[in-house]
C-alpha cells in the first residue's frame, strides 16, 4: 500500500461527478484485492465503462485484468488511460486492446467518451487512440484545460481515506490529504517523461483557488496535513509569494516537492512560519557534470548550503537519488550515494534512491530498442537497516520500479538493484562508497575497462 491514494483517478471521477456521471474508483491496493477479487467488484457493479491506468511498470497485470474483464463485463466498455496510453498510444492498443485509450489530459476527453452516443462516433473525439479497419490511429490532439481554476475540488468520497490515515500513521506520518497546483514542469530532463505527459508551459491554479480547497479538504477531514504533488512547487516565485501570504492565516501543516535551488532563506523562512513541515527535492545525480549531461542543472553546492539551513528548523526533508544511467561510470554512481551521505550529515532525513527507468518517447530512450522499456514493481524489506532516526525505524520497505533489461555498462539490471539496497546501507551507516566497491558487484564478469 502507498502513503497516498490514487489522485490521479480522484481526479478524473470528481470531474465527472461534477458533470453528473456516476462514478466509482476501485483501489485495488488499498483493499488489498486480487485480479480475481478486483474483477469481481467490477462485475458486481455492471459498469458501461471500465477505465484503466496504463504504467509500464504494471502493463502485464493490466493486460491480465483486461483479458479477465472480457469474460466478466462483455458489454463493458474498457478505456486505457495513463503515462503508457499517453507516451505511446498505437502500441499500447495494439497490444493490450482496450477498446480505446484517452491519450493525454483525460477530463474532457473522457467525459465526451463516455457521452458519445456510439463508438462511431469516437472518431470525432480529440484526445483519443482507436482502432480503424484493424489498425489503431489517433484523433486530433486534444487541447489543454487553460483554466485549472475552473477544475472541482478533489472529492475523495469514492475510496476509504480513513484506511490511507491508518497506514499513514501506522508508518509515523501524519495523516494527509493531497492535492495539485499545476501541470507541467519549466525543465527539460533528459530521462523525464513529465515533458511528455505535459508538453508546452507550466499551468498553474491561482493562489486563491488553492486555498480555497486547503479550507474544503480540511474541514472534510479535520487535522489532516496537505501534500502538494506538483513536480516543482518553487519554481513561480511570484505564485509562491502570494501562496504564502495567503497560507498563513490558515494554521493548516502541508508538505511539497520542488527544487532547492528555487529557495532562499528567507523563502525557507516564510514556508516553515506558515505550517510547511516536510519537503521533497529531486537530487537525482551527485555529479556536477552529470547535472549538465542530463540537462537538471541542479545547483549541488546551493543544496548543500539550504540543506544545512533547513536543518535549523523542526522541519523533515527528503531527497530523491537516481542511478544506473547509461553511460554512467562507477564513479558517478559513487558521487551520487556519497553525496546523498554527505547530506544527511547536514540534515536531511530521509531518502529515497531509484534505478533509472527508460522511458519511451524521453530523449534517454532513443539510444535503446523496445526492450529496454520494460520494468516492474520491486519491494525490498531491509532487515539488516535499523536504528533511531526516520530513516531506520519509519522506513520499514522500500519500492521501487526497476528495469528488466540491462541499460548500464558496468552494472546489470540485478546489479543496479543491489547497488540500492547496498547505498541505503551506506547512508544509514554514514560511510561513503567507492568505484571500486560498486564495481565489485559484478564480480567476475567482463567491464569496460575505465570502470576503475
Amino acid at each position: 500500500m502507498d502513503l497516498k491514494p490514487p489522485v490521479n483517478l480522484l481526479c478524473l471521477s470528481s470531474f465527472l461527478r461534477h458533470r453528473g456521471v456516476t462514478a466509482h474508483v476501485l483501489d485495488a491496493v488499498s483493499l488489498r484485492l486480487s485480479l480475481k477479487a478486483l474483477v469481481g467488484r467490477i462485475k458486481a457493479l455492471e459498469p458501461a465503462f471500465v477505465g484503466i491506468p496504463l504504467y509500464h511498470a504494471s502493463l502485464g497485470t493490466a493486460r491480465e485484468l483486461i483479458k479477465e474483464l472480457r469474460q466478466a463485463c462483455p458489454a463493458a466498455v474498457l478505456i486505457g488511460g495513463g503515462p503508457s496510453a499517453t507516451i505511446e498510444p498505437e502500441r499500447i492498443l495494439d497490444e493490450l486492446e482496450p477498446d480505446c485509450l484517452v491519450a493525454g489530459e483525460g477530463e474532457m476527453t473522457l467525459l465526451e467518451t463516455v457521452s458519445a452516443p456510439s463508438r462511431d462516433s469516437w472518431g470525432s473525439i480529440d484526445g483519443l487512440c482507436i482502432k480503424e479497419r484493424g489498425e489503431a490511429r489517433r484523433t486530433g490532439p486534444r487541447a489543454f484545460i487553460e483554466d485549472l481554476d475552473s477544475l472541482p475540488f478533489i472529492d475523495y468520497s469514492p475510496i476509504s481515506m480513513e484506511s490511507y490515515f491508518e497506514y499513514q500513521q501506522a508508518r509515523e506520518a501524519p495523516p494527509s490529504v493531497f492535492l495539485t497546483t499545476s501541470r507541467g514542469c519549466p525543465y527539460r530532463c533528459v530521462f523525464c517523461a513529465t515533458p511528455l505527459l505535459w508538453p508546452g508551459r507550466m499551468r498553474r491554479m491561482s493562489p486563491g483557488r488553492v486555498i480555497e480547497e486547503m479550507k474544503y479538504q480540511c474541514a472534510r477531514y479535520a487535522g489532516a496535513n496537505i501534500g502538494f504533488l506538483d513536480d516543482s512547487f518553487f519554481s513561480d516565485r511570484k505564485w509562491l509569494d502570494e501562496f504564502i501570504r495567503l497560507v498563513g492565516s490558515l494554521n493548516i501543516h502541508y508538505n511539497c516537492i520542488g527544487r532547492i535551488d528555487h529557495l532562499d532563506s528567507s523563502a525557507i523562512d516564510d514556508l516553515v512560519r506558515t505550517g510547511c513541515d516536510f519537503v521533497a527535492f529531486g537530487v537525482e545525480t551527485g555529479s556536477e557534470r552529470r547535472q549538465q549531461e542530463t540537462r537538471k542543472f541542479l545547483d549541488i553546492g546551493k543544496l548543500r548550503e539550504q540543506i544545512r539551513y533547513l536543518s535549523r528548523y523542526d522541519i523533515v526533508t527528503k531527497g530523491f537519488f537516481m542511478v544506473g544511467f547509461p553511460d554512467e561510470t562507477p564513479q558517478d554512481m559513487a558521487d551520487t550515494i556519497n553525496l546523498a551521505v554527505e547530506l544527511k550529515s547536514l540534515g536531511m532525513r530521509q531518502f529515497s534512491l531509484f534505478p533509472l527507468i527508460v522511458y519511451p518517447g524521453t530523449e534517454l530512450a532513443g539510444k535503446f530498442s523496445i526492450q529496454a522499456f520494460n520494468s516492474g514493481i520491486y519491494s525490498y524489506f531491509p532487515d539488516d537497516i535499523s536504528g533511531p532516526d526516520d530513516f531506520g525505524e519509519k522506513h520499514v520497505a522500500f519500492y521501487s520500479t526497476v528495469p528488466g533489461s540491462d541499460i548500464n555498462p558496468y552494472l546489470n539490471h540485478r546489479e543496479i538493484v543491489e547497488l540500492v539496497k547496498m547505498a541505503y546501507n551506506m547512508i544509514e551507516k554514514g560511510q561513503k562508497v567507492t568505484a571500486a566497491g560498486i564495481l565489485a558487484l559484478a564480480g567476475e564478469r567482463s567491464v569496460p575497462a575505465d570502470g576503475r
